[in-house]
């Protein structure tokens, strides 16, 4: 008579646990019982699929080898799913067939974490729904005579490890980049991934998938690294807040176009302003992202930042061509706030149909090439706050009550152009408090 296993002992779904050591009791003492015992074990570990030797050794080890041991059958999964926290034979048969699919863990019948990562990197490399939980699908990707290439070219991202990500880092380091190869993905890896994503046209997203894994096998990670180093390092999409090599670039380039900052690797607020001075004489929109056009005119070694002295001295700078052509920039802003006037005010607006203070302001500079952020309060810190006297015509106002609330456009002579919320209109109107402060994009 079979035993069954106490009350509190539940095993995972799959084929019945068998305690064969009651089986043996009446003939325990005898070579009859052994070679019982042993022909029983034989037995289930043939149903399993797996050879006698599998069922001796119970924690076998990376690719399984057709000639040097048999590879259980998928009717060995069942056919309901198996997910985290299952174990027994049903398990095992799992972990065999991932081995032979390229895994590299230990076949012990317990469903872990590295059987949960091993399985999604599977479903990934098999282009199924990716959740780690072995149902029909992957079932039938697990039967393929062709084993799927699980560390070759699977989708990683930030957290993934093991041998995909060695050799992910490996083409990243062909291509330009300087990080450890150490098959773990972590923040320098994600730098990395987001930089050659920039530098080869592709999404960049810090997730590597088909297109990526395109770009680093074609070329741009091996051979042509020799000829363009720099496509991973040097040129991606930098932004304030940025760190790291690619920034050093960016500020030595900035520095021998007129800038005076330091060449210390972080996108701050004095590199934030050189890239907006430079991108306004290099004639390309001024907004402190570093992209293809702005890298491009870097490259070229042609512009030469313009010296803003009336913004660095007490008193405006005198006239001249380079001012005048500012001022004259200016009042054409003042003239497109202008035509907006009458237009309602509408909380969040940035249309004919109705502006908010913010909305007119960015609306207006968009219009004349100038990118600024779009509320009052980001639009006061994002550009360079001036005196009064430095102040020039189409220059922003930004009112410091309520946390910098209400911007308007500087049309001279102590007025304002903004969307007023009081009036529920754009007006041209004077600045009625001191509590302002002045900022130029310029």
């Amino acid at each position: 008579m079979l035993r069954t296993a106490q009350r509190g002992t539940h095993r995972a779904e799959g084929p019945a646990v068998i305690d064969y050591s009651s089986l043996l009791a009446p003939v325990s003492k005898g070579a009859v019982g052994a070679a019982a015992l042993t022909a029983v074990a034989a037995t289930a570990a043939t149903g399993l699929g797996l050879a006698p030797a599998d069922a001796a050794t119970s924690t076998q080890r990376g690719p399984v080898s057709q000639a040097s041991s048999k590879l259980p059958p998928i009717s060995a999964l069942g056919s309901s799913p198996l997910r985290t926290g299952h174990s027994g034979q049903r398990v095992q048969a799992l972990q065999s067939l991932l081995n032979h699919h390229g895994a590299n863990i230990n076949v012990d019948g317990s469903f872990g974490r590295r059987t949960r990562n091993a399985v999604v990197t599977f479903q990934s490399s098999a282009g199924i729904g990716v959740d780690g939980v072995v149902g029909a699908r992957t079932r039938s990707a697990l039967g393929s005579k062709n084993p799927t290439a699980v560390n070759s070219t699977p989708k990683l991202r930030p957290g993934s490890r093991g041998e995909a990500v060695k050799n992910l880092q490996s083409l990243l380091n062909n291509a330009g980049a300087n990080i450890k190869v150490d098959g773990v993905f972590g923040r320098g890896t994600n730098t990395a991934v987001r930089n050659f994503q920039s530098s080869a046209g592709v999404g960049v997203d810090g997730v590597v998938g088909p297109r990526t894994w395109g770009k680093l096998s074609s070329g741009a990670g091996s051979a042509a690294a020799s000829k363009s180093s720099t496509a991973v390092s040097n040129t991606p999409k930098l932004r304030r807040g940025n760190r790291g090599d690619a920034v050093k670039n960016l500020q030595n380039l900035l520095n021998n176009s007129g800038a005076n900052i330091k060449a210390d690797g972080v996108f701050g607020r004095a590199t934030y302003n050189a890239v907006r001075n430079f991108q306004s004489s290099a004639g390309v929109g001024v907004d402190g992202v570093v992209g293809p056009r702005t890298w491009g005119k870097l490259n070229s070694g042609n512009v030469t930042i313009a010296k803003a002295s009336s913004a660095n001295t007490s008193a405006p700078a005198p006239a001249s061509s380079t001012s005048a052509k500012s001022d004259a920039s200016g009042e054409a802003i003042v003239e497109s706030a202008k035509k907006y006037l009458g237009t309602p005010y509408v909380w969040g607006g940035s249309s004919r149909s109705g502006f908010d203070c913010s909305g007119l302001t960015s609306t207006v500079y968009r219009e004349h090439g100038i990118s600024i952020p779009r509320t009052a309060r980001k639009q006061a810190f994002g550009g360079k706050i001036i005196s009064e006297s430095e102040a020039r015509v189409g220059d922003l106002v930004v009112f410091t009550q309520r946390n910098y609330g209400h911007v308007g456009i500087y049309a001279g002579n102590g007025k304002i152009v903004d969307a007023s919320r009081s009036r529920n209109q754009v007006v041209y109107r004077d600045i009625w408090t001191s509590k302002v402060v002045f900022v130029t994009y310029r």
